[in-house]
């Protein structure tokens, strides 16, 4: 949620398409089994979503706050229904870029936004950006795909850009953030955004659901989906009528520990 999130104001007033970048807009672009293309939008657009995940290897026991590879998937569009007519020639212009509405012209149009993205999303004096690249820890695969029609009685273009990420594991519910993390700053951060009911529901929703109080141990539990029985077997959970705070990291390092195994 906050890498799209952060995407998407990351991109926002930095490309031609100005402050109309959506958020996961279901067939923004869509191809029809008839293979017709169609493009719901009025303007040029860009649109955020985020696609499957998969983690393969070692999960250390039931991980399942883990995220792994994810697809981020960032689509462009622009038909020529988006174009402007000069009033002295009688000629098509795309919308706020005053070249002439051709097919060249719109590929050109959608290469420079794609350009513009990765612009925007590696400037180091964008805010979204910086979170945006913090929250991620890899970049696996870029994958650019161009979609194009007229059959359909209006001429639109379309690419799709398809980052596939290493993304940070959730947070565990009932441990405090670390303030540096790059979930904290991008609460933080999404704090100071105004006049975007969106965004401030989507943190607070957020936030409920990663709140509440929790001792070591049982975040420990969570961590790695350990069953009670495991947990005492390890050391981990606490002694029956007390709130022990055990750190499984300290267990497992531990001379006693390790003579024991």
């Amino acid at each position: 949620i906050a890498l799209r999130m952060a995407t998407i104001e990351a991109l926002k007033g930095r490309t031609i398409v100005g402050d109309n970048v959506i958020d996961s807009k279901i067939n923004a672009v869509d191809v029809g089994a008839d293979g017709v293309m169609r493009v719901e939008a009025d303007k040029p657009f860009i649109a955020v979503y985020t696609d499957g995940s998969s983690i393969q290897g070692d999960l250390a026991g039931r991980n399942l706050h883990k995220i792994g590879r994810t697809d981020l998937v960032i689509e462009i569009g622009i038909t020529a229904a988006m174009t402007e007519t000069d009033q002295t020639n009688g000629e098509s212009h795309i919308v706020g870029f005053g070249i002439p509405a051709t097919d060249g012209a719109f590929e050109f149009y959608l290469d420079l936004i794609g350009h513009q993205i990765a612009s925007a999303l590696t400037d180091p004096e964008n805010e979204w950006a910086e979170i945006w690249r913090a929250l991620t820890t890899g970049l696996q695969s870029i994958e650019r795909k161009r979609v194009a029609d007229a059959e359909s009685g209006v001429r639109m273009a379309a690419h799709q850009l398809v980052y596939a990420l290493e993304i940070s594991a959730d947070p565990i519910r009932g441990e405090d953030l670390r303030s540096t993390s790059a979930l904290a700053r991008f609460f933080a951060l999404a704090e100071t955004v105004q006049d975007n009911d969106v965004l401030a529901a989507t943190v607070s929703a957020m936030k409920a659901a990663i709140a509440g109080t929790s001792f070591g141990w049982q975040a420990d539990l969570r961590r790695y989906g350990m069953t009670s029985v495991e947990g005492d077997a390890m050391l981990v959970t606490a002694v029956e009528g007390a709130e022990a705070d055990i750190d499984v990291g300290e267990i497992a390092a531990s001379p006693a520990t390790q003579v024991q195994t």
